[in-house]
């Protein structure tokens, strides 16, 4: 696992930017059906939040189109030392496949963190699995990026 993470491309500063940018998208999540629960016990509440209660699906693509823009921004950053690497002998298949091994592993781990604490609160954790998924696919799509000049 040690020599996996130090042949990894994504550097801890990095690491560290991606695993907050996943577990900001499932609070987001949280902090949604929070408000939700709150507000249908008070009309007024209802009123000032109609427009955040509607839209929770908007807010949450949007975030987590905002986390695919960033990740593309980290791959873009990468590729100087993903040349580096296949000079001296790295293939660009092992690098793509550490790449999203790591980002898929961050993944699971934030979205693990974020069910469970949907799962105390007595939140439901739909939003939380159609949140996962399509930031896996985010994140296995950004593998493909890796190669492209």
């Amino acid at each position: 696992m040690k020599r996996f993470i130090r042949k990894s491309l994504l550097r801890p500063r990095d690491r560290g930017e991606l695993g907050a940018l996943y577990l900001a998208c499932f609070l987001l999540v949280t902090f949604l059906q929070f408000l939700e629960r709150r507000a249908a016990g008070s009309e007024t509440l209802v009123r000032y939040l109609r427009f955040i209660i509607d839209n929770q699906i908007a807010f949450v693509l949007i975030a987590s189109a905002v986390v695919a823009v960033l990740q593309y921004q980290m791959v873009v950053r990468s590729r100087q030392e993903m040349r580096c690497r296949i000079l001296v002998g790295d293939r660009l298949s092992s690098i793509s496949f550490r790449y999203a091994v790591e980002c898929l592993a961050m993944l699971m781990f934030c979205c693990f963190l974020a069910l469970s604490v949907n799962v105390v609160l007595g939140f439901s954790i739909v939003g939380g699995v159609y949140l996962a998924a399509a930031l896996a696919v985010y994140a296995i799509g950004s593998t493909f990026f890796l190669g492209v000049q």
